[in-house]
């Protein structure tokens, strides 16, 4: 897989979620209340996600001033946060909820979703593809 086509993957997901998450507020806050109550979807969740992090670290793991290390930068921090999740679930569950709690937190998830797709597109359309 190109480095190219993970940015626009990436973007791709980045761009529903966030338009996902402005547009279906109160279903975002049961299906994340949800999953932070079920341990068993903390437990799967978390290491299907580190499997997938596992592997895409493996495969994409440049440390360079060069444009593919955002790749590697974003491949670790996600690999980090799904390790938090399945040695640290408590921790992971109390944030949950507070986040929950604060009903201004949606639309700044959702500004930040939608600048990481900016960024994510730019790259992807102005100095990978070239």
């Amino acid at each position: 897989m190109s480095e190219a086509l993970l940015f626009q993957l990436i973007g791709s997901i980045y761009f529903v979620v966030g338009f996902w998450i402005l547009l279906n507020k109160g279903f975002y806050n049961k299906i994340f209340k949800h999953i932070s109550d079920s341990p068993i979807f903390l437990y799967f969740g978390g290491i299907t996600s580190f499997t997938i992090g596992f592997i895409l670290v493996s495969f994409y793991n440049t440390w360079s001033l060069e444009i593919p290390v955002i790749l590697t930068i974003f491949w670790w921090a996600a690999l980090l946060k799904w390790i938090w999740i399945i040695v640290f679930p408590d921790s992971f569950t109390k944030l949950t909820g507070k986040m929950l709690g604060c009903p201004k937190l949606l639309p700044v998830l959702w500004v930040i979703t939608v600048l990481i797709w900016i960024a994510l597109s730019y790259i992807w359309s102005f100095i990978v593809a070239m």
